[in-house]
């Protein structure tokens, strides 16, 4: 009997392996696969003389955005958008299902744009479009809205905010799943119901997560 106990111990050992091998396999399919709770939440704050001409605002702001917050990523699709040939968005809007086509730029609505694929983790800096390191891929450009129909019709009343310095500040970036902070400096764009356009320097800064889709929005702007 004696002479078995090793064999069998090692039977056993194994048995065990096996049985861990799935559980683990199945733990980390089921982390990346998990519901992602993408949602965001900006604040909109006036810059004071330290760091900014324009210590006053001259209109009044929201001092707070939040909504939902999506990603694409043009990599194994065709773009011909980009001047590099790749494109990431990530789109922030008020609807938690994210709607194909002109119906997810009503309302709320923000695009932060990269001319590269899905960026890794770490600081990337968020620049004006036109900048050189924009146009190679290496800056994203950032605007959100409140009401970003009326910016494309250019009807009154609207505040767009458009960032021109920054960064972005990601924490996780995978395949499914984007986690990060934005620290920014933006104008705020508003058109009131005279017609007369004002524009206020503001940071807007804060976290957001975001979840893929395979949709690409058509997000252009003239501001």
């Amino acid at each position: 009997m004696d002479r078995f106990s090793p064999t069998r111990t090692l039977m056993i050992t194994l048995g065990a392996l096996l049985l861990l091998l799935p559980a683990c396999d199945s733990g980390g399919a089921s982390e990346e696969e998990e519901d992602v709770n993408n949602q965001f939440s900006l604040t909109i704050s006036p810059l004071n003389s330290s760091t900014a001409p324009l210590a006053t605002p001259k209109q009044t702001h929201s001092d707070s955005l939040q909504g939902w917050s999506f990603f694409y990523d043009s990599e194994g699709r065709h773009s011909d958008t980009s001047p590099t040939g790749d494109l990431f968005l990530i789109y922030f809007n008020n609807t938690e299902a994210f709607q194909d086509g002109e119906a997810v730029k009503e309302g709320l609505f923000g695009v932060a744009s990269l001319y590269d694929n899905r960026p890794p983790t770490g600081s990337h800096p968020i620049g004006d479009a036109g900048d050189e390191a924009v146009n190679e891929g290496d800056a994203f450009t950032f605007f959100i809205s409140e009401n970003f129909d009326a910016v494309q019709n250019q009807t009154f009343p609207f505040t767009l905010y458009r960032v021109h310095d920054g960064t972005l500040e990601l924490s996780h970036s995978t395949d499914h799943k984007l986690k990060g902070t934005f620290e920014t400096q933006a104008q705020a764009i508003t058109l009131d119901s005279t017609g007369t356009i004002t524009r206020d320097t503001v940071s807007v800064s804060g976290p957001f997560t975001a979840e893929d889709v395979e949709t690409y929005v058509n997000t252009s702007t003239q501001f």
